[in-house]
């Protein structure tokens, strides 16, 4: 068996002042519900170590769970206007390096070794790469390292280290967390997280139901980023974008196969006034077309992802387990749930504010944007199915390969009978909207 891990590589817009930039982590970490606690009281703890000049800090794990910053490293290089890398190793076999910045069109990944061979791996984007390069070292280096012959991954990730200026034994070292050995390490800071408590504390603990806990724990943690819980039984969060756009979150609950746990589930997804029907009086478990899991944000979005680091989301996110009958059990499966959906789902729906990028959406993660033929009843017949949404093509003029788009587009008469229905629409759901207690 060879070596596994990832290590996350932070440029330091101050090198001259390390401190700053933890600095800067911890208030990123405490937006995201997380606050500097001492060693003894830690859930997660991480390292930091800087390069000699202090131009770059390596974060990672030692025996502590690394999944809070791994899967946040875009956000962390958004928060802190900075570049990160976040590099991995798998079995010693290949390795990838992951490039963020903060913008989206600062994304990018390199890759080497098996299972890519030669010509077929994904090459990078030299603008993105370049400018991060160290003195004299050249893109042509790079890309020599990545179509190299090595017998250990991580070798071949060391000598990419240095390209940037990163000291290669530090990409690959796995310091002990604790204060004790850190302390006699050159360079290294550690950082102490733990869940913020909630400002709020329910009543009643024997009586309080998931429901109860979800709307508490959600409402608390999304009411900031915009959400409102809507009128009525269902369990929906609901995030006006303009007003055409709507962000829904909500939990279903999932059978369980351990008599002594009981499971739910978080579920999200996009919806715009310009389907037939916003379905949110039926349950959210009748909406699966279109609202899905965790898990399932996670896959869409990270679809080249190792057979082993796929394995292990699935049991991080394929449902949330809790003791029957265990108040704390129930509370913690719930905050830990939110945790989750602030990692994998919020990013996503962040970024779906137009109706252009609904549609970019919709085809990625849920729907097929299917135009109907039908231009009497435009499939209203079935107003939950999943082309409810398709008409957004229309709508935006999109000229992808659908059967009856461009026969809608290139005819006045069936374009302007199509942009009817729409604004017949937008009217029947704004005024669905308002009935959920919704401002529109």
């Amino acid at each position: 068996m060879g070596s596994t891990f990832s290590t996350i590589q932070i440029r330091n817009p101050h090198p001259e002042d390390p401190e700053h930039l933890k600095e800067q982590l911890c208030k990123y970490f405490e937006k995201k519900g997380l606050v500097v606690t001492t060693e003894q009281d830690a859930q997660f703890s991480y390292w930091m170590a800087f390069s000699d000049d202090g131009s770059w800090a390596t974060m990672g794990s030692g025996s502590c769970d690394s999944s809070v910053a791994n899967t946040d490293v875009e956000e962390i290089a958004k928060s802190l206007k900075t570049y990160c890398l976040l590099t991995s190793v798998w079995d010693s076999d290949f390795f990838e390096v992951k490039l963020f910045g903060s913008t989206v069109k600062s994304k990018d990944v390199i890759v080497g070794g098996d299972p890519y061979h030669e010509g077929e791996r994904p090459e990078g984007n030299r603008k993105l790469w370049e400018p991060l390069f160290a003195n004299n070292k050249t893109w042509e280096q790079l890309t020599g390292i990545c179509n190299g012959s090595y017998t250990f991954a991580e070798d071949a990730l060391c000598e990419i280290a240095q390209l940037f200026g990163v000291n290669p034994e530090k990409v690959t070292s796995n310091y002990d967390c604790s204060e004790e050995v850190s302390s006699c390490v050159p360079n290294v800071m550690n950082l102490y997280l733990k869940t913020a408590q909630r400002a709020s504390v329910i009543k009643s603990k024997k009586s309080s139901s998931l429901k109860t806990v979800f709307n508490q724990v959600f409402g608390e943690g999304l009411a900031p980023l915009g959400f409102v819980k809507i009128k009525g039984r269902q369990p929906y969060f609901v995030r006006l974008i303009g007003d055409e756009i709507l962000h829904v979150i909500a939990y279903s609950n999932e059978s369980s196969q351990n008599p002594s746990y009981k499971e739910f589930d978080i579920l999200g997804g996009v919806a715009t006034v310009y389907r037939h029907h916003i379905a949110l009086d039926n349950s959210p478990i009748d909406n699966t077309r279109w609202l899905i899991g965790n898990l399932d944000f996670y896959r869409k979005s990270n679809p080249f992802d190792s057979k082993e680091t796929d394995n292990a989301m699935f049991r991080k996110l394929y449902s949330y387990a809790y003791k029957a009958d265990d108040y704390e059990s129930m509370l913690g499966a719930v905050q830990y749930s939110l945790k989750m959906t602030e990692e994998f789902m919020l990013p996503v729906l962040n970024e779906v504010v137009s109706l252009n990028s609904c549609i970019e959406y919709f085809s990625k993660y849920c729907l097929n944007l299917g135009v109907p033929s039908d231009l009497e009843t435009f499939g209203n017949n079935n107003p939950n199915n999943m082309h409810s949404e398709g008409l957004l093509l229309v709508k935006t003029n999109t000229r992808k390969k659908r059967v009856n788009l461009f026969e809608i587009l290139d005819n006045p008469d069936k374009y302007a009978k199509v942009l009817a229905e729409l604004e017949s629409r937008k009217a029947a759901n704004r005024k669905l909207l308002s009935s959920y207690g919704l401002n529109v």
